[in-house]
């Protein structure tokens, strides 16, 4: 079995009792299964709820925002949650799963930091 990460499918052709696969480095495969990951990438600039002049002030890694404790990023108050926070807290925060540790962390650092 080969596995390969971090390339693209390209086509997908019937072959007989198989199917054939090009990838996007060129390199075709006979398969009789294929399982694919398709990820999700942040990108906060894509956001439409968030000015240009708010994002310029966010500090951004990969188009992650760059998140201290309790969520909150480079501008003060602004608190990111979900698969935005994931880059910095890890892969549960992209599930269901995770909003009891993200609720509790938020609303710890929230009431701790009170102005």
């Amino acid at each position: 079995m080969k596995i390969s990460k971090g390339l693209a499918v390209v086509s997908v052709k019937e072959a007989k009792d198989a199917v054939q696969l090009t990838l996007d480095d060129g390199s075709e495969r006979q398969v009789d299964h294929v399982l694919l990951g398709t990820g999700y990438d942040v990108d906060l600039s894509r956001y439409p709820f968030l000015t240009s002049e708010l994002l310029s002030q966010v500090r951004q890694i990969g188009g992650y925002p760059d998140l201290g404790g309790g969520f909150e990023s480079s501008v003060p108050g602004l608190h990111f949650v979900g698969a935005a926070a994931a880059r910095k807290y890890g892969p549960l925060l992209y599930f269901v799963a995770g909003t009891e540790f993200t609720s509790n962390e938020l609303a710890s650092y929230i009431s701790r930091n009170r102005s």
